[in-house]
């Protein structure tokens, strides 16, 4: 991404993680593992509070990346941003799309300011009603004067592992329930695993993803889009790479 080689790329970052003279890191490692990943971690760095002070800007804030599922997603976004940072194609991370005053939805991915990706990772009967709050935000956004500019046809990036035999059919039959709640969606869900993905990136083509059809096996309980104020936050894409342990 930077164009340099890689020797200077490990001294600078040896730098920013261990700088001299005692200062604080600007940056820190954290190892990541995205399901059904083999082989050795990646080893993320991360803005730390140090390092975002460094920048002077108040909308830079250093990532609170704790928790394994929010460290893999973080990863799924950055590795799409690097890969379309490398086509020379725009590109935003966690882009918070207004609509209806002060109700919003915030996009993992948004492309060229009109097509959206999202990355999710395994979904259980415990995930149903995030994933049904999620679908129901889409749906008031895209019946909306804001939405009319933005792609239907909304792309799903899955990490999954290679035995995950219950995570699609899960957004299914919310997907399916939702459906039957509202009568209609105004949108469509596409998958497609992100290691294939990064592979060969298809940004408009829907050709290599596969449709989330909805199903009605089960009908959950669907809760009402929470209005959100959220205010827009840039963020600063944390750079990754595969590194050696």
């Amino acid at each position: 991404m930077t164009g340099l080689g890689q020797h200077p790329v490990r001294d600078a970052l040896k730098i920013l993680t261990e700088p001299p003279g005692g200062l604080k890191p600007a940056l820190k490692t954290i190892n990541v593992t995205l399901p059904g990943q083999r082989g050795r971690p990646f080893a993320a760095f991360v803005l730390t509070e140090e390092g975002a002070a460094l920048l002077a800007d108040d909308s830079r804030k250093a990532p609170k990346l704790d928790d394994p599922v929010e460290a893999a997603h973080a990863l799924m976004e950055m590795q799409v941003f690097i890969v379309a940072y490398q086509q020379g194609r725009k590109i935003e991370l966690e882009k918070v799309l207004p609509y209806a005053g002060l109700r919003n939805i915030r996009a993992d991915v948004l492309f060229e300011g009109r097509i959206l990706f999202e990355m999710e990772q395994q979904a259980r009967l415990n995930d149903v009603p995030r994933i049904s709050d999620k679908l129901e935000r889409l749906c008031l956004f895209f019946n909306s004067p804001a939405g009319s500019g933005i792609d239907h046809k909304v792309r799903i990036l899955f990490a999954l592992t290679g035995n995950d035999g219950k995570t699609i059919s899960v957004w299914q039959q919310v997907l399916g329930a939702l459906k039957k709640k509202n009568g209609s969606i105004p949108f469509e869900l596409y998958w497609k695993e992100i290691a294939a993905f990064i592979q060969n990136p298809e940004w408009e083509s829907m050709a290599s993803f596969q449709v989330l059809e909805p199903a009605a096996m089960f009908q959950p309980e669907l809760p009402s889009a929470k209005e959100s104020s959220v205010s827009q936050v840039a963020v600063i894409p944390n750079f990754t790479r595969r590194m050696p342990a």
